[in-house]
């Protein structure tokens, strides 16, 4: 489990385990967080995890940015009829999107990446075009699940979990398509 120079790593993790543990976050959620914290005492899933320049983690923090975005649109209009009303629903939903940033970068670090890792090594047992099939409905599958432990953000997560699968299979597009990332000669 401890490998070379990974007593940082390992010394890390037991401090966010331990924060997560004592927070006064509702159990289920520190049990899922626990969870998916202790992956990264493995060394096969920090590889998984760290494969192509750390893909995963990428796609996790631009989902996490693009999220807020397309909830704001739902959330801001530009129906106010003074200066006043506009100002104060712009940062009322400013305010809303970095809270969903945050919040929606926990989860899609701490449940979105392992979730699809999972959802990769099963469907790369499928080749060809039924493996992205399997991927997206595994992605968007295990986005409901988390309606079993917080119903109320059911939408959030099965939006999140969508836009997941749709940038990972694009980096993974752009990785073996060496072509599109070379400039036009």
């Amino acid at each position: 489990m401890i490998r070379g120079n990974s007593y940082v790593l390992i010394m890390t993790l037991i401090v966010c385990i331990t924060l997560i543990f004592i927070s006064i976050t509702p159990s289920y959620i520190k049990g899922v967080l626990i969870f998916f914290s202790a992956l990264l005492f493995f060394p096969a899933f920090r590889e998984k995890l760290t494969q192509d320049c750390f893909r995963k983690v990428k796609v996790a923090l631009l989902t996490s940015m693009l999220l807020p975005i397309i909830f704001m649109i739902d959330l801001f209009t530009f129906s106010s009829s003074s200066v006043t009303d506009y100002f104060e629903a712009l940062i009322g939903t400013l305010f809303i999107l970095i809270l969903f940033g945050f919040y929606g970068s926990i989860g899609t670090i701490f449940y979105g990446i392992p979730a699809s890792i999972f959802a990769d090594y099963f469907s790369n047992k499928f080749g060809g075009k039924i493996r992205i099939f399997i991927s997206g409905f595994l992605h968007i599958g295990l986005g409901f699940a988390t309606y079993f432990i917080v119903p109320e953000y059911l939408l959030f997560t099965v939006c999140a979990s969508a836009i997941f699968f749709m940038l990972d299979e694009i980096a993974k597009g752009l990785k073996h398509n060496t072509w599109l990332m070379r400039g036009v000669s």
